[in-house]
């Protein structure tokens, strides 16, 4: 019996480990695209949530606001603000809010008058508005709104998603409806 000889040039093969360039390239592009495909809809996503946590927020304290005017038999205001210690005579909320017991019926925050509970700043917004120049929201001692009914419109920073319409009648209930956001001229 013969015994095979080892020739002196071959090599032997020995298992490979690891990846090639060509492997971790592939890799990496597909790994580039997937992620480009997900992150618009994950922003997307992200400004449903934030038009849902302000829509949620501001009906929230409305119905603070209603309750605790038929606990206390005492006005309670609803009212913009940006900083959550003053009123700002606008119709935008998107920079915040704050709630107070009018405690001597001047319809302005005084020194004596209890805030109840601010809000600040909503993120992802393009605008978050109240029809008919509704600049604060008035709750008499029965629950009902002194101020006009209104209609908050939420819009998200995204033109692709629906706004949420909070509509609060004269009783001073809210409720909620998602509609297609208006077309810009």
């Amino acid at each position: 019996m013969h015994k095979p000889v080892a020739h002196p040039y071959r090599v032997r093969a020995r298992p490979v480990h690891g990846f090639t360039l060509v492997e971790l390239m592939v890799t990496l592009v597909l790994a580039a695209l997937l992620t480009m495909i997900a992150v618009p809809s994950f922003t997307n996503q992200l400004r449903g949530w934030q038009r849902d946590s302000a829509t949620k927020a501001f009906t929230a304290h409305v119905q603070l606001a209603r309750s605790t005017s038929i606990k206390t038999s005492r006005r309670v205001v609803m009212c913009s603000s940006t900083n959550g210690t003053t009123c700002r005579n606008s119709n935008q909320w998107h920079m915040g809010w704050l709630v107070y017991v009018d405690i001597n019926n001047s319809g302005d925050l005084d020194a004596n008058d209890n805030v109840l509970a601010t809000r600040g700043a909503s993120t992802g917004l393009s605008t978050m508005q109240t029809s008919v120049g509704v600049r604060q929201l008035t709750f008499m001692p029965n629950g009902l709104m002194a101020s006009n009914a209104t209609t908050l419109s939420v819009i998200p920073a995204s033109r692709t998603l629906k706004m949420n319409e909070v509509v609060l009648n004269r009783v001073g209930r809210p409720y909620i409806r998602s509609t297609d956001q208006p077309q810009k001229a």
